[in-house]
């Protein structure tokens, strides 16, 4: 993780960049929520004339946006944090060292995220032949 030029970043432009990632992701949630709950107060009321309704609606959807999106706005969010976090404590200090901490963070999220190739069903065997 550098700039552009190939150099490393500082520990400085580090504190920053994390900071960055672990507000921005956060963050994310709730702007989707706002656009979400911008477009189904204009969509339901005018679809149903029952309002109890369209709020139940939107209410369902909002908890399921919030369980299915939220944890994957969260993880990197979480990853930068805990390594802020041991950048402000002074347990790191190197830039080399974050720089390492932060791609094994992200490999291990990635290696996570593919799937398994799923295993071929067992042949059966045919009775009688």
């Amino acid at each position: 993780m550098g700039n552009d030029s190939g150099e490393e970043l500082s520990l400085s432009d580090w504190i920053t960049f994390l900071t960055s990632e672990k507000n921005s992701n956060l963050g994310n949630i709730f702007n989707l929520s706002a656009l979400l709950f911008v477009a189904l107060a204009i969509i339901l009321p005018t679809a149903t004339h029952n309002n109890w309704l369209s709020l139940l609606i939107f209410g369902a959807i909002l908890i399921w946006m919030f369980y299915k999106l939220g944890p994957f706005f969260a993880r990197r969010a979480e990853k930068a944090g805990k390594l802020l976090d041991r950048i402000m404590s002074g347990e790191l200090t190197n830039p080399s060292e974050i720089q390492k901490e932060w791609k094994e963070l992200l490999n291990i999220e990635k290696q996570k995220a593919k799937k398994k190739p799923r295993e071929p069903l067992p042949a059966t065997e045919k009775k009688g032949d």
